[in-house]
């Protein structure tokens, strides 16, 4: 009857190491089940920081080619602008020279005429006596 007995308890035992077991089991597989959303979860984040880091490059390099344009624009305006200056400094310097020129031939002719007058008035003189 004790041998009975011990094996009467058997059968009990068994089942509450067998709940246990499932108990484990189950607690075991919510917690890969946790870790498995974390990792997908994570690998999601991972995902989207990647297209994110690609949206920004893409702009960066759009950015860049945009600042190329206007440094191009930039310099080509400086360009004409430095064009235009020299033009307009020749024709101001070709317009001044002219203006001298004329005047230089104006005061050639005064003297010339001062001169003719001198020459007359000499003339004129050397008659009287």
């Amino acid at each position: 009857s004790v041998g009975g007995g011990g094996e009467d308890t058997l059968g009990p035992r068994l089942a509450e190491a067998s709940g246990q077991l499932s108990a484990m089991l189950l607690g075991a597989e919510e917690a890969w089940t946790r870790v498995g959303d974390l990792l997908s979860s994570a690998n999601k984040e991972r995902a989207d920081l990647m297209r994110t880091v690609a949206n920004q490059e893409q702009h960066i390099t759009h950015l860049s080619s945009e600042v190329e344009l206007v440094r191009q624009e930039g310099r080509a305006a400086v360009e004409t602008l430095r064009a235009r200056l020299e033009q307009e400094h020749a024709q101001t310097m070709g317009a001044a020279r002219r203006e001298w020129e004329a005047e230089h031939q104006r005061e050639l002719a005064l003297l010339r005429i001062e001169e003719e007058k001198t020459r007359a008035d000499a003339v004129a003189e050397t008659t009287e006596a």
